[in-house]
Parts: C-alpha cells; structure tokens; sequence
C-alpha cells in the first residue's frame, strides 16, 4: 500500500516494533514511502514502567525500537512522558460502550478495562488506561497538542539498561562516539501533551457518528 500511495499514508505503532522492522527488510525504502510513522514507545524523562529506565514497548523489542528509530523515518515517538500524563478514564469508554451498543466499543472497553486493572489509575484514583496508541492518533490528527524535542534516538539492546531510549538533544559531540555518528536521523519525540484537549478529542471522535450503525 505504501509503495502504491507513497508519502501519503501514516502509520500509528502502539505495541513493539518488530513488525516494521520486518517491513524494513522486505522494503528497505519504507521510509520514504510511508508519509509519518508515530511510535507509542519508549521515554525521555519518565522514569521506566518494566526497568527504572524502560518502557515496555521498547523492552520487548529492543532491537526493533533501535532499527526503527534510526532507519530515517518521519517519525513522532509519544513515550512515558506523554502516555502516563493522559490516562484515559474507563468509565468514559464503558459509558460509551453502554450507550452506542457498537462492537468496537465494546471491544475498545474491553481493551482499556484490562489495561486498567494491569497498569494505571488516573489523578482521581480511578481505573484508567495508558493512552499510547490513542494518542498516537490523536498526535496524526492534532500535532499542535504535542511539545516535543528532536534529536538522534538510539535503544539499549541489552544488558542493565536494556529497552531504554536514550535521545541526544546536542548538534554535535565532543568526541567522536560509536553508534551516535553525526548521520543518524533525527526523530522527535514528546515530551508534553495538551491532556484535556487530547483525551476530548478522543471522546468527541468515539461518540460521532461513524459509530451508530452496527456493522452488517
């Protein structure tokens, strides 16, 4: 699909990156094909959710997050700083479930309802999802919700710090470094989100009408 629409398709990425790695080696031009990719992985100042350092996403992967990140993509990476600071509410998603009667919401419920009893609880101490993947389309269709920094992103493959991604705001390095060469691509990555815009944008899209009708 890229090749047949190329620049024109963004990919959104909410689980590790093995996928689009694989993608990568059967078409080492992907990342001129595909207009963005948006990453929901890693982090930049949060504090790691499986190591003090990373994220999950990147943690299973972590070779795939490094070949990824560094393969020259149009890339947005939406880590811990941004996913932990806009959990989304699971009363929210079940009241829409309740009142649509939608198999995609019952199944987006059912989603966020394990999430919640896994990993997060919002401010108000209520069962809430990590907004990751939501986000990252959210960030495809309002960028201007998102602060983010940009820079070479590279991932610790292993070892203590394995799965940590480690972003090098600098233009240039006093001394030369093996694996941060002048070359790598750059990527951006969050580092703040507008969360009640964002998370509105997510209700207000889930309660329009392209879910009324039930699917025949």
């Amino acid at each position: 699909m890229a090749r047949a629409h190329p620049g024109q398709l963004s990919l959104v990425c909410a689980g590790p990156l093995g996928n689009v790695a694989q993608a990568l080696r059967l078409e080492p031009h992907l990342p001129e094909l595909l207009g963005r990719l948006v990453v929901a992985g890693g982090s930049i100042a949060a504090p790691g959710e499986v190591s003090p350092v990373a994220e999950l996403n990147f943690w299973l992967d972590p070779h795939a997050a490094d070949q990824v990140l560094t393969a020259g993509f149009q890339l947005t990476m939406l880590g811990l700083d941004v996913s932990q600071a806009a959990p989304v509410p699971l009363a929210s998603i079940e009241a829409l479930a309740q009142q649509r009667s939608h198999p995609a919401l019952a199944a987006l419920a059912h989603a966020v309802r394990v999430q919640a009893q896994a990993r997060a609880v919002s401010e108000a101490g209520e069962p809430a999802c990590p907004a990751g993947g939501l986000l990252g389309l959210v960030q495809v269709l309002q960028p201007d919700l998102f602060q983010t920094t940009t820079g070479r992103v590279r991932v610790v493959p292993d070892g203590l710090a394995e799965g940590q991604s480690i972003l090098d705001r600098r233009e240039e390095l006093a001394y030369a470094q093996p694996g941060w060469e002048s070359e790598l691509p750059r990527v951006a990555a969050a580092l703040a989100v507008d969360t009640a815009a964002a998370l509105d944008l997510v209700r207000r899209t889930l309660a329009s009408g392209w879910l009324s009708a039930r699917p025949a």
